[in-house]
């Protein structure tokens, strides 16, 4: 019997990050016994973000790559925009790439609102004039909630994957009651046919309790639900001296929601660290992967002294496998502040939700920037396909040998890079370790390059079919190369 990823069992500790970094430092790596059943991978994409797949490391390590940054795609220009603006959504809807962001005239809480941007590139972006909200009097503005009569700040907004959802709802919303709000600080729902138009799902909220913001939505393309990641505060009623994180809670109706449960992960202590956002989302290339970009606040640092508020903000990088244990193989930045002065204060490098295809070998995610300056903007960010983390091997060379897996599938695909000299050589082994024939490293042909898809392939042949359904183990053979990903491919893929 084989096993998939899931939420069955918790893959990292902080134990064994402990041991995998110093075992990593000595210059190889063991995560332990095999688990009770072979990991079943069918054809599904494998992303080297975490030791879950790995059960050898020698002279090899884990690399956390940081996007590129991009133009600047989007100033806060118009009279409904402030410097607390911020939280793009984005997400790819047909032919066309749609934003939500939040637009702070004035006090950036209890004026808030939403406006709507789109592209058909992910670069240049424009602010259509909607005629839908008004402002000072005026309809001519790009804002899409909320209507007169109605509150609600820091939508995340997403496009409902649930095929048995009502096209009268196919586009969902999650907001926060702002903190004046009667009720307090619930989290409310709303339902759109066209992402513009939005009305109130129920007039009482999803979640009651105090909920600051902004929050994540999706729905849950393998588990078929709807998730909810709330900020929150560890210890339970600790505010404001604990530690701002998050729960996770799910529904199948978007109306019902689970009893929310704080995310297991690790924290750094010194400085405090503190997640202010989560930006969870599923990688939707990758089954069962999902990833998160919180913006991580260190409160007790400040940069510039003059600065009225305290705090510095970097973003950082998580993984999970089930939603609710969250990876931290990587406890640096995602992404620096870098040497612009205006993002090295409190508040000011913050992602919302999306990961969108923007060109052939190119993601895109969208930041805010500057926050609480005359100059705050969003800033595209990029990086290859499953570019996130790698195993990287030095000119030294090293191996990658996996736990016991079972796949389906004809052919073995890469998404490498290696230098000039550099190479990548794979052996497919039996479940007790011995080279298959016709599979060893010395008949695989030697790889290098620069690809997304790079067929495997041994002497005169890349088929790998009379192995599939067989409980196999791979050895990767680095030497001055990444391995961001690989996958098993069916015929005709």
């Amino acid at each position: 019997m084989t096993r998939r990823w899931g939420r069955r069992r918790r893959i990292t500790t902080a134990a064994l990050l402990s041991l995998v970094l110093a075992a990593v430092a000595a210059g190889g790596v063991s995560t332990g016994g095999e688990p009770a059943r072979p990991l079943a991978l069918g054809d599904d994409r494998q992303l080297f973000v975490d030791s879950a797949l790995v059960a050898e490391l020698r002279g090899l390590t884990f690399r956390l790559h940081p996007p590129t940054p991009r133009e600047a795609v989007m100033r806060y220009d118009q009279a409904w925009e402030g410097d607390t603006s911020w939280h793009p959504i984005v997400i790819q809807d047909g032919d066309r790439f749609r934003m939500w962001y939040r637009a702070s005239a004035g006090n950036q809480d209890a004026e808030a609102r939403t406006a709507y941007a789109e592209s058909r590139d992910g670069i240049n972006w424009t602010k259509p004039v909607l005629g839908l909200i008004s402002f000072q009097g005026s309809t001519a503005n790009n804002l899409v909630w909320p209507p007169a009569g109605k509150r609600g700040i820091n939508l995340c907004v997403f496009k409902d994957g649930n095929s048995s959802a009502p096209a009268q709802e196919r586009y969902k919303a999650i907001m926060q009651a702002p903190y004046n709000a009667p009720r307090g600080q619930a989290v409310y729902g709303l339902v759109s046919a066209d992402g513009l138009r939005w009305r109130s799902m129920q007039e009482e909220p999803l979640l009651p309790e105090l909920s600051d913001g902004p929050h994540a939505a999706f729905w849950d393309p393998w588990e078929r639900h709807y998730v909810i990641y709330r900020r929150a505060w560890w210890p339970p009623g600790s505010m404001p001296k604990g530690n701002r994180t998050f729960q996770r809670t799910v529904s199948k109706d978007f109306r019902r929601w689970s009893e929310r449960q704080f995310v297991d992960l690790v924290f750094g202590a010194t400085p405090r660290e503190q997640f202010y956002t989560s930006a969870c989302q599923p990688y939707t290339r990758a089954h069962g992967v999902y990833l998160s970009f919180p913006m991580r606040f260190i409160e007790e640092r400040q940069f510039f002294p003059d600065w009225p508020f305290p705090g510095l903000s970097d973003v950082g990088f998580l993984s999970s496998r089930d939603g609710i244990h969250w990876d931290r193989t990587f406890r640096e930045a995602f992404i620096r502040p870098g040497l612009d002065p205006d993002n090295w204060h409190e508040r000011s490098m913050a992602f919302g939700s999306g990961i969108v295809e923007t060109g052939s070998g190119e993601l895109s995610m969208y930041m805010t920037e500057h926050h609480r300056t005359g100059t705050a903007h969003i800033r595209r960010v990029t990086l290859r396909p499953d570019g996130f983390a790698s195993i990287q091997a030095s000119e030294l060379g090293g191996e990658l040998l996996t736990r016991t897996i079972v796949f389906a599938g004809k052919r073995l695909a890469l998404n490498y890079s290696t230098s000039a000299t550099g190479s990548v050589r794979v052996e497919i082994l039996d479940s007790i370790g011995r080279p298959v024939p016709g599979y060893s490293a010395g008949e695989s042909v030697e790889i290098f390059g620069d690809e997304l898809d790079r067929i495997v392939g041994w002497r005169a042949h890349t088929d790998v079919s009379a192995l599939a359904g067989q409980a196999v183990r791979l050895r990767f053979h680095l030497r001055d190369a990444d391995l961001y990903a690989f996958r098993f491919v069916r015929a005709g893929s």
